[in-house]
């Protein structure tokens, strides 16, 4: 049987135990605070010389350091030290020359008298410590003054050669002639009583005009560096030995120049002989100390060693810094006494000492006084307790008794609590998980044994931030409910799901929050389905790039981010070259593998962050943010093309492309993605005018090209309905015969206003917009027109040439000229078609088959251009012609150029060989026509004859020459 326990005596038990656990801690306390106290303060003196040896350290590594620095930089700048000084000194004489000069021009002296004076005057002027001196002499290589050896003044000084080669007068003279009259010469000679080797030296030579004198001075280079040497000794001196720091500095013969506490001799044979080096140590001790002072100028490290004194005094620790200056070739060792801190140290601890006793005098003070203060709040504590407990008896009581009246409601709401479908979890009010249904346990495979009094928040992931206290609890207390999604954990297999939640909050009688109700559902089939559709509507489905909608999005999102601080990004346009040909003549699964691939290449050229998106088609965009360089989109643009070019291997066939690229920058071309969009554009147009693979910077000259061709554009779209294209008609003279056998057609544009267009601008547009076939048309039936009216007016059929264009060679042309003969009814030998080397050769196979197909319904065909494109005679053996031109290009040089000559003599003998009529275009004068005559060439035209015309004209060019009475074969064509 358990005893139940008098509240009176339990207070009794408190005190009791609560007084004899303080005694006990209160002990604890006192003993570890001064255990802790002595600790920390034989710590904070371990850690207080550790801190001032290092600091020592850092501050004489940072002095050295600096003395050093300022050495080499004086080494490196000993020789511009050198002229300057040099060249000071002799700007001043030249000055003092000049005003003796124009002082002495204006008296009676004769000029030798006056050359005399001012030769005189610097005999005696010395500089650089007495070794300086100004020496002069002439343009001659006559020696005018030399103060060291005045007994060569007056002979020549021609033949001074150093030890290198070099002639000093000639290399003095070449400095003084030049374009300033001055200059430095550098050469080797002698120093002053050495005549054995030569030393470097510079000297400054400058040019005293009226006498044609050449003023000059020099000095050795290594007197510089003694006097840098002398200055840096004194720097060392000044700024260690006045701090009272051990320093030494050898040169490469081990001899000692400065020398400060060290106990070392004052003179060292050699550095690595440590025999002499260190006399005072034993042999084992020296070998040491040398090892270190070479691992402390290589590691930049400190050692460490013990000194032996000449005197009464007791060695001394020294840790010492050795360091090299190279081209002097001296070791620089600077120390340290730690023993100097000990002192500092020893004070430190006394102070340390008087600290931690009153420390401990406080601790036991407050602590007598807690325990005073504890005995007397217990027993106050003591007397409340024991009401409390007889309250609390009473209250549970009273609670028993309530939920034994519950029971039998809550078994029932347990059977339909665990009856619903959908997750149920109730918390208390608190948010404490206290109850979950059968549903939950079922799909999120939890335990109750897990979930009970947990936060519910802490099986949400954190990836969709759902917080009860800035999300839920704000909503129920204004709404009464609240509903979202989370990413609820399932602990089977360690996923989590999408769930629609909702929340509410059950009440009492005085509206207190007693439990919350919180309902899940699993909705992760329907978040699948709205993350494809909102993939699809960003994403490429073929490579799997942003796209054009993704792109907006992310330039305005980076625009909006750079207000106040504009930061550069590039939008670098890539188009891939002539791609159509793949997809036309290999199929949409070869071109979308090449597609594909270029995407991969793409986004491995990118840096991480940087976006690449496909806008369709063979057109990429490349989001380059930030930019930090226009140099570094450069060398990214050449890089891409680069990886671009390198062969696709797709089944059997294998492919290298190239690129064209258009790059507009913010906020330089645009401040907005539309903008920036249409000028990369813009650029990438440039990029394939200058013939592709290639990169071109948006410019404002590029936007008032492309304004202007957009404006050309849709003129050219509405010139057909318009009726502002004309014909006009150059005649064709044959050269046997000097009658008119046919004219070309030549196609003119003048817009309304009366502006004429050149075809070399208009035509190639034509066929980018895929508008030159219905020009094409046009001009075939408007030539046949033409010709049955000259037929009615002339009674013959007068052959018209007229130009095709690449796209024209396909296997609708027999067709096309087929309506045209019978709209117009006219012979076909009546045109001539003219086509191009390169049109051809884009598809060769289509077009010999469409070409043969039109000679057979009767049509000629002419090779226009020739020489200016491939030609190859493989090709031009297969090609089904009638006629071969030659370029005007060829016949403009033809009389003047053996080259020209011979090539169009090439060209005759090769269309005679091969049974074809030769025409040569561009004949302006007699004498070309005379070449051609002589060469065989059948028929020419040109401003020679006549200027394209129009129609009318032509007409009365060709009854001028008589030919209604002397009708030309159509043969002759």
């Amino acid at each position: 049987m358990i005893n139940k326990v008098n509240p009176s005596r339990l207070a009794t038990y408190q005190v009791i135990g609560t007084v004899t656990l303080f005694i006990l801690l209160s002990a604890a306390m006192g003993g570890y605070f001064y255990q802790s106290t002595v600790k920390h303060a034989n710590y904070r003196l371990s850690q207080l010389a550790e801190e001032m040896l290092a600091e020592q350290k850092q501050q004489l590594g940072a002095e050295i350091n600096s003395l050093l620095r300022q050495a080499n930089y004086d080494i490196s700048i000993a020789a511009n030290l050198l002229k300057t000084s040099v060249k000071q000194h002799v700007d001043g004489a030249h000055q003092i020359a000049s005003a003796l000069y124009n002082d002495l021009k204006n008296t009676q002296l004769p000029v030798k008298e006056q050359q005399h004076v001012i030769k005189e005057a610097f005999r005696n002027y010395r500089f650089f410590e007495g070794r300086g001196y100004i020496f002069i002499s002439s343009l001659p290589k006559i020696s005018i003054l030399l103060p060291p050896t005045p007994e060569i003044e007056g002979q020549s000084v021609e033949d001074l050669i150093d030890d290198t080669g070099k002639n000093v007068t000639e290399a003095a003279i070449e400095a003084v002639t030049s374009l300033n009259h001055s200059g430095f010469v550098e050469y080797r000679w002698y120093p002053p009583g050495q005549k054995e080797e030569m030393e470097d030296k510079i000297s400054y030579v400058k040019l005293f005009e009226p006498w044609g004198w050449i003023f000059g001075a020099g000095d050795y280079v290594y007197e510089m560096e003694n006097t840098l040497k002398r200055q840096f000794l004194a720097q060392m001196q000044s700024t260690l030995l006045t701090n009272g720091q051990p320093v030494i500095i050898l040169n490469k013969n081990g001899e000692v120049l400065l020398n400060h506490k060290h106990s070392l001799p004052t003179t060292i044979i050699d550095i690595p002989n440590t025999q002499n080096t260190f006399p005072n140590f034993n042999e084992r001790v020296k070998a040491e100390l040398f090892y270190h002072i070479q691992t402390s100028i290589r590691d930049n490290a400190f050692f460490s060693y013990k000194t032996s004194q000449r005197h009464t005094r007791p060695d001394t620790d020294i840790i010492a810094l050795a360091q090299t200056i190279p081209h002097w070739q001296w070791i620089v060792i600077a120390g340290l006494e730690p023993n100097a801190t000990n002192q500092l140290i020893k004070q430190q601890s006394a102070s340390i000492k008087q600290v931690s006793e009153k420390q401990l005098q406080e601790i036991w003070l407050t602590i007598v006084i807690v325990a005073l203060i504890t005995l007397i709040a217990t027993a106050i504590f003591s007397r409340w307790l024991k009401g409390l407990l007889l309250s609390y008896e009473n209250e549970n009581q009273e609670q028993n008794q309530r939920l034994l009246e519950n029971a039998q409601e809550l078994d029932l709401a347990a059977g339909v609590f665990d009856s619903v479908t959908q997750g149920i979890l109730i918390t208390n009010k608190d948010n404490k998980i206290v109850k979950a249904n059968y549903a939950f346990f079922q799909f999120t495979g939890y335990t109750e044994k897990e979930l009970y009094n947990e936060d519910p928040e802490s099986f949400f992931d954190k990836n969709i931030p759902v917080s009860f206290n800035r999300d839920i609890f704000p909503s129920l207390e204004s709404r009464g409910f609240w509903q979202g999604e989370i990413l609820q954990k399932i602990r089977t297999n360690n996923t989590t799901l999408h769930c629609a939640i909702s929340v509410t909050a059950r009440r009492d009688d005085h509206n207190h929050v007693k439990n919350y109700i919180i309902t899940i559902k699993d909705i992760s089939e329907r978040k699948k389905h709205e993350d494809q559709l909102r993939y699809l509507a960003d994403y490429d489905s073929l490579t799997n790039l942003p796209n054009r909608r993704y792109l907006l999005r992310r330039i305005d999102a980076l625009i909006e981010s750079n207000h106040g601080r504009p930061e550069k990004f590039a939008l670098v346009f890539v188009d891939l070259d002539r791609f159509k040909a793949i997809n036309d003549s290999l199929g949409h699964a070869t071109g979308d593998a090449v597609l594909i691939e270029t995407a991969k290449r793409l986004c491995s050229a990118v840096r991480e962050n940087d976006t690449v998106v496909r806008l369709g088609g063979d057109e990429f965009i490349l989001l380059f943010s930030p930019l930090r360089n226009i140099r570094g989109i450069q060398e990214f643009c050449d890089r891409l093309k680069n990886i671009i070019s390198h062969p696709i291997q797709y089944n059997e066939h294998r492919f290298t492309l190239t690129t064209s690229i258009g790059l507009s920058i913010y906020p330089d071309d645009g401040d907005t993605a539309e903008s920036l969009l249409q000028n990369a554009d813009i650029a990438l147009y440039e990029s394939k005018n200058k013939g592709r693979n290639t990169y071109t910077f948006f410019n404002t000259e590029l936007a008032e090209y492309a304004s202007s061709r957009l404006d050309t554009e849709i003129a050219l779209r509405d010139a057909l309905n318009n009726n502002e294209f004309e014909l006009f008609y150059q005649p064709q003279i044959c050269l046997k015969t000097c009658m008119v056998v046919g004219v070309e057609a030549l196609l003119r544009w003048k817009r309304t206003g009366g502006q004429f267009v050149s075809p070399a601008v208009f035509i190639p547009l034509a066929e980018e917009i895929n508008i030159i076939s219905d020009i094409t048309n046009w001009v075939m039936d408007t030539a046949a027109k033409q010709a049955v009216a000259w037929h009615d007016r002339l009674h013959m059929w007068v052959p018209i040439a007229v130009n095709l264009s690449g796209k024209d060679i396909h296997r609708d042309l027999p067709q096309r000229l087929k309506k045209v003969q019978y709209d117009n009814d006219i012979d076909p030998k009546t045109l001539v078609l003219e086509v191009t080397e390169g049109s051809i050769i884009n598809n060769i196979d289509v077009a010999i088959e469409t070409l043969e197909e039109v000679r057979e319904q009767g049509y000629s065909v002419a090779l226009d251009d020739f020489g200016t494109g491939f030609s190859s005679l493989h090709y031009l053996s297969k090609f089904p012609i009638d006629k071969l031109k030659i370029d005007k290009s060829f016949v403009d040089n033809i009389a003047s150029s053996p080259k020209s000559a011979a090539v169009t003599a090439a060209i005759v003998q090769v269309g005679q060989c091969l049974e074809l009529k030769i025409v040569a275009e561009g004949v302006e004068d007699l004498q070309q026509l005379q070449v051609l005559r002589a060469m065989g060439c059948n028929i020419a035209q040109g401003y020679y004859y006549s200027k394209p015309l129009p129609a009318d004209d032509c007409l009365q060019f060709i009854e001028r020459e008589k030919l209604a009475n002397q009708p030309p074969s159509l043969d002759a064509m």
